[in-house]
């Protein structure tokens, strides 16, 4: 066998993408053969982390002519050349990169490349040392450790004259199965071993004997002296040394470069502004980047060591058939097909028309460095835009166009166009992009060295890759398989097992027809879009055959004597309710009142408010409730739009009225004016004897009930351009939605409800319909109880309530006075319903230790109020499982007769787990809004998976997704979804993140403009009502969410409110939510105020080049980088003499927040007394 050096070698590595069939493909591919003909193939194949980036390689002179048009070639750049000797080493940009992320993370091996051989055989140990130490004294850089000097690595090469190999011997443990235990536990504990690259050299060797004949090779290297394509260098260079005889060589033959010229070269070429014109390309092409947000089941930065997950698909024969045909009819690769659908499905699942993947380059351009072991790799970002619906097809050629040009300006170090491009740092994402691809040829080959065998050793161990998703595309003879690697702190296998399921579906369908829209493309096979769409909406049951206010009549026969409805002042039975009921429904039916007919009722909430309601009902109209606190204008903007036959006041309320033109329609309960048309009644017969007195005249039967069709309730809700609007609920879906909450609420004839809600919200039909419909008593307070600062759990006590609801915003502040005051419930509480907004982690951990059960309702009253619930019950004592935990409080599942989709923008039903808008339909949905056709047609929009021809489905806009058991998650607005600074920000984390405040009762944010142009995240807090002292300051607010979000979501001002508005119905009212004051300010210019914060702005001044540094300035935003930061702690640690964390600065870059750090480390480390002397440091001079 030829040494290395020699013109024959034995097989190589290199990745990345399949080899090439002609020119064009091998330009697009990024692929050069060498002149040689030798394949390489990768290093994940031998168990090699750094072959998770399969690469590609391009040379300039490979690439075809004929598309050079596509993206022309930047200048070439001067060949490498052995740099001066006596010249200060440096480290390569993407060593420093390697450099900067262990000194990022010190305790984790997050650059350690593991690879593991197994040896068959008869092994000579000598050789293979000798072998070892070879390749070690023949490649400088395996050698090379790095030392600072001051606040910079400086590289030496350290001398060698026996290479270190450690020998561990399995062989006596009993049975084949302990061995291969005890050899995986090995391969993981080498693999997690970190290097302390000041002293280690960059290469471990680990010997493990089996047997006799059977060894195993571990290594362990740092990604800062190899990559993939070095792996497959150094197992060549292994295989030869190993097998040439002793004598043959004294030495290693000399290579004409080392990596340290390559070093050298790069800096040169950079300060000499080689890199210019390639580097205006990137800024082009990634400017106002979006993030990539795939739906996590966990939170991102959680800390902890990285932990990394595998899952693998295989894709048949004939599907990978197909996919080598596109590519051949579209004459690109099968890497660029497969690269489009990845990037088509990575959009669907994060629901963006904006995405970009990442794609490792060997780096080796030029033909002198193919020999060379070092970090080469090179990442490129290939982006791509989804939007307008293009087909497929399209997409394909637009990929194979920013694969091309990206190759062409392949020469810049990634770390430099990071710097370029990325507006803000968040330390829980990579820059630029958040997924990686790649597609690997072929697996390594086994070698035979005259009788030993060197085979990969596979490994199921995944390693936490780098960013949170990497895809690896692997031929494997006429099949393919998909690898993925994902980050396991934010994925469970089961998730990125469905995102594969997605994959293939996308390359299944993309594949039997390339002009298919991208619309047109699903990520749902027939048994998943089953389950969505058929199974979990599996809530058919025969509809009520009466209405509402028959069954509570039927009620009333069974049960007179039972309360039926109190207010404080009056109590019904439900006889007297009913004959109440009857009475006033013949004096409306007397004024006209019928079907479709509106009366509005301006009350007060007590029991006259519930004759009222259940008369309209059997008059056969629509009820119209209005809140007698209304303003003037919106009574008067409702009325007018809804014209109603008659307007229903009590006494007090009508003067709500006055200056509102009710008119003549106007009656006062108990008043009803005498000249008004009395209720029609029947004459009977008179008698046979005259001598008998004739009967008296009987009232005359109301009407036939309504249809179900008929409209039965009107309700007023706020709409996006500031004119309300009025949903118009049938009879049917009234008593649908009515008797499937008397089943939820298990409602019984023992239960008093307590009504809250403002009478003009929704929720009034949940508190008062489903109650009377089971024979239960509804508490009406009489006033709005909430608004009056009434103690409700007192009032609960003194009034044996079992049952009631609140919005979420009222129930948040509940319990935090339950908390604060250490009160429990009431023994007669059996259950709360709640619903409306996102629910606080907090607050439901603290009502679950209170062990009443909690009822989380979602709906809205396009569809009858409530759709789906969820049921947590209370702990009880000593019980610590939480049933409920993730990433917030499900909303449940759908009631009787109701249809949930969850959708994406082109009516799709995405896959478990992926947010989707939800779309209701059912028996609950109602008629539209009155009088707004227009209105009603963009929100009730035809239903494609209906029962029935003709069903609809309302467009909700509100973000949800699917648990695996069928439950939904509630994830917030579709609008509630922010851009800011190239970051999607979602609304609800920045809230809770303040609401976890201890003075904050709960927490509003929203995207301000006061000022053109002027776009800033801005935080509204609660003062909690009982948190010491005075309220938190807006600066500590910020500070807090700053310690538990990334910087980019931290609001730029906070403002201090004694509470946040709310509109009549309970919910937050954004659009009263104050501007931030003069005092501020977006960007804080505040000079330093300590001797130590001057210290530090001087620090950072100088490595910026810059004067005039505040104390709350972004580092990087005002140019640093990660080199500087990094020298910046450097300098830090000297000076101060303390260990300040570099992660810590990097999710603060500020002087005010280095100052911080600094303070409570010397702080930990000082007695009382010295401490007395360095809180002086906090006053200003």
């Amino acid at each position: 066998m030829e040494v290395p050096g020699s013109p024959v070698e034995g097989p190589r590595t290199e990745g990345g993408v399949a080899q090439p069939q002609d020119g064009t493909a091998r330009t697009e591919s990024g692929l050069a053969r060498p002149q040689d003909g030798r394949t390489r193939t990768g290093c994940e194949a031998v168990g090699g982390r750094g072959g998770r980036a399969r690469v590609m390689s391009q040379r300039p002179e490979d690439r075809d002519p004929g598309t050079r048009h596509a993206a022309p070639l930047p200048r070439p750049l001067p060949p490498v050349a052995p740099a001066d000797r006596g010249s200060e080493p440096v480290l390569s940009f993407a060593q420093q990169r390697m450099w900067f992320a262990e000194h990022l993370a010190p305790d984790r091996p997050v650059s350690n490349v593991p690879v593991s051989v197994r040896l068959s055989g008869p092994l000579d140990h000598e050789a293979l040392r000798r072998a070892l130490t070879w390749v070690m004294l023949r490649h400088e850089v395996l050698r090379t450790v790095y030392p600072q000097a001051g606040d910079r690595p400086v590289p030496r090469v350290c001398a060698l004259t026996r290479a270190d190999l450690r020998l561990v011997d399995l062989s006596a443990l009993p049975g084949d199965a302990a061995r291969e235990r005890a050899l995986r536990d090995l391969v993981d504990t080498e693999s997690e071993r970190v290097f302390d690259l000041a002293r280690d050299m960059p290469a471990r060797w680990l010997l493990v004997r089996l047997g006799d004949a059977d060894h195993a090779l571990v290594a362990t290297l740092h990604h800062i002296a190899v990559d993939g394509w070095s792996i497959g260098l150094l197992l060549s260079e292994l295989a030869a040394y190993y097998a040439a005889p002793a004598p043959a060589l004294r030495e290693p033959p000399a290579l004409p470069l080392q990596y340290a010229d390559y070093a050298a070269w790069q800096h040169a070429q950079w300060d000499a502004g080689a890199f210019g014109g390639q580097l205006d390309y990137w800024r082009a092409r990634l400017s106002d980047l979006t993030t990539l947000d795939l739906p996590t089941d966990r939170p991102r930065g959680a800390g902890g060591p990285p932990r990394g997950g595998r899952f693998t698909t295989v894709l048949d024969a004939p599907l990978a058939t197909a996919l080598r045909k596109l590519a051949a009819e579209r004459d690109v690769t099968l890497f660029t097909v497969a690269l489009a659908a990845f990037h088509l499905t990575l959009g669907k699942l994060a629901g963006q028309d904006d995405v970009v993947v990442g794609t490792p380059v060997a780096g080796r351009s030029r033909i002198e460095l193919e020999e060379l072991v070092g970090c080469f790799v090179n990442t490129l970002a290939i982006r791509a835009d989804l939007a307008g619906d293009p087909a497929f097809a399209e997409l394909l050629g637009a990929v194979r166009a920013e694969v091309l040009g990206a190759l062409g300006h392949q020469d810049v170090p990634f770390e430099r166009v990071v710097e370029a491009v990325a507006a803000g740092r968040d330390l829980t994402r990579t820059p630029v992009f958040q997924a990686m691809f790649t597609v690997q040829d072929a697996p390594v080959p086994t070698l035979d060295l005259g009788g030993l065998r060197i085979a990969p050793l596979a490994t199921d161990r995944g390693v936490a890759p780098l960013t949170d998703v990497v895809c690896t595309l692997t031929e494997d003879g006429d099949r393919l398989s998909a690898c993925f690697e994902f980050d396991a702190d934010l994925f469970d296998e089961s998730t990125v097992a469905g995102f594969a399921r997605c994959y293939r579906r996308v390359l299944e369908q993309v594949a039997a027809d390339p002009l298919r829209p991208l619309s047109g493309i699903e990520l749902l096979d027939d048994a998943e879009r089953r389950r969505v769409l058929t199974e979990w909406n599996d809530t058919d049951r025969p509809l009520p055959t009466t209405g509402v206010h028959e069954q509570i009549a039927e009620r009333a026969r069974r049960t007179p004597a039972l309360v039926a409805v109190e207010d404080g002042t009056r109590r019904f039975d439900y006889a007297e309710l009913d004959a109440r009921a009857e009475e006033l429904a013949l004096r409306l039916a007397a004024e006209g009142v019928g079907p479709e007919s509106v009366v509005a009722l301006v009350t007060e909430p007590t029991a006259e408010l519930v004759v009222a309601m259940l008369a309209v009902l059997k008059a056969g109209g629509a009820f119209l409730p209005l809140d007698p606190g209304y303003p003037p204008a919106r009574l008067r903007g409702v009325l007018d739009h809804a014209r109603p036959r008659l307007v229903l006041a009590d006494a007090a309320s009508a003067r709500a009225l006055d200056g509102v033109p009710a008119g003549a329609s106007l009656r006062i309960l108990g008043e009803w004016p005498p000249d008004r048309p009395a209720p029609p009644t029947d004459h009977p017969a008179p008698p046979a004897d005259r001598r008998t007195p004739p009967p008296p005249p009987r009232p005359r039967p109301l009407p036939a009930p309504a249809a179900p069709h008929s409209l039965a309730c009107v309700f007023y809700t706020s709409g996006s351009t500031g004119t309300p609007k009025g949903v118009a609920v049938t009879h049917g879906a009234l008593a649908n939605y009515t008797r499937a909450m008397v089943e939820r609420l298990r409602l019984t004839s023992d239960d008093r409800f307590l009504q809250l809600a403002s009478i003009g919200f929704d929720v009034l039909l949940e508190e008062v319909f489903p109650a009377l419909a089971a024979g239960a008593t509804v508490v009406m307070p009489g006033r709005p109880l909430l608004a009056s600062g009434a103690d409700l759990t007192q009032y609960v006590e003194s009034h044996g309530i079992t049952c009631l609801e609140l919005t979420t915003a009222y129930w948040h502040t509940w319990v935090e006075d339950l908390t604060a005051r250490r009160r429990g419930l009431p023994p007669c509480l059996r259950l709360v319903a709640m619903g409306g907004e996102r629910v606080l982690a907090d607050r439901l951990a603290a009502w679950r230790n209170l062990g009443v059960p909690l009822l989380h309702v979602y709906g809205l009253t396009e569809v009858t109020c409530t759709s789906t619930v969820h049921l947590v019950e209370g702990r009880d004592p000593g019980d610590t499982e939480d049933t409920d935990a993730g990433p917030g409080l499900p909303i449940g599942t759908p009631l009787d007769n109701t249809r949930v989709y969850l959708l994406d923008r082109h009516l799709r039903p995405v896959p478990v787990g992926v947010p989707g808008e939800l779309y209701l339909g059912g028996a609950g949905l109602a008629r539209g809004y009155l009088r707004q056709p227009a209105r009603t047609a963009a929100r009730f929009v035809p239903d494609p998976f209906g029962p029935a021809p003709g069903a609809r489905m309302y467009r909700t806009g509100d973000l949800a997704r699917h648990r695996p058991d069928g439950t939904l998650d509630f994830l917030g607005r579709v609008d509630n979804q922010v851009k800011l600074r190239g970051f999607r920000i979602e609304l609800g984390e920045v809230e809770a993140a303040l609401a976890e405040h201890p003075g904050v009762s709960a927490a509003v944010a929203v995207v301000r403009e006061d000022r053109p142009g002027d776009k800033r995240l801005v935080g509204y807090a609660a003062r909690a009502p009982h948190a010491d002292g005075d309220r938190p300051a807006p600066d500590a607010l910020r500070s807090f969410v700053r310690d538990r979000l990334p910087a980019y979501m931290v609001p730029s001002a906070v403002v201090v409110l004694d509470a946040l508005p709310l509109t009549a119905n309970g919910k937050v009212d954004r659009a009263a939510l104050p501007a931030p004051g003069r005092d501020a300010p977006a960007s804080p210019a505040q000079p330093p105020r300590t001797p130590m914060e001057s210290r530090l702005a001087a620090l950072c001044a100088e490595l910026l080049d810059r004067d005039d540094i505040a104390v709350h300035d972004d580092f990087f935003a005002l140019g640093g980088h990660s080199l500087l930061a990094t020298q910046l702690v450097t300098r830090v640690r000297t000076e101060f003499a303390v260990d300040v964390s570099l992660r810590g600065f990097f999710e603060a870059p500020t002087v005010a927040a280095l100052a911080e750090q600094i303070l409570a480390l010397q702080a930990a480390a000082l007695d009382e007394a010295e401490l007395d002397s360095l809180l002086a440091e906090l006053t200003d001079d």
